[in-house]
């Protein structure tokens, strides 16, 4: 498991949506990151950090619906209503090649929140 998403992290994301809401309903927790941040890691350390992103937030079928971003810890609560959605990461500089990350397809299920981690490449090797 990823030291910096550990399962207290996970219940303070959880507990911020759920104080977002006046009800419980559904969405997704974002957590970002960002690395590798060490050109070698080693026993005991941690070589990736909280990144604060944009998210771009899509239907499946590609209508982008809207831009998020996640705080400085890395993180963002979403309110969404239950179904498929595409999360594009940008970039910051989209001249530069790092750091990136993938798109990732969510599934939203009812009266639920989706956990979604994405981690942005440094390019460090």
């Amino acid at each position: 498991m990823n030291k910096l998403f550990t399962p207290f992290a996970a219940a303070v994301v959880a507990a911020l949506c759920l104080t977002a809401a006046s009800t419980p309903s559904s969405g997704i927790r974002i957590t970002v990151t960002l690395g590798p941040t060490c050109p070698v890691e080693r026993a005991g350390m941690v070589c990736e950090r909280p990144y604060a992103a944009a998210i771009a937030i899509s239907t499946e079928s590609g209508t982008r619906l809207k831009t998020v971003r996640t705080s400085s810890n890395g993180h963002m609560c979403l309110t969404l209503q239950p179904g498929t959605y595409v999360l594009t990461p940008l970039a910051r500089n989209p001249a530069s090649p790092y750091p990136h990350a993938r798109p990732v397809t969510v599934s939203v299920k009812p009266r639920s929140f989706t956990d979604v981690k994405i981690q942005y490449d440094t390019g460090i090797r």
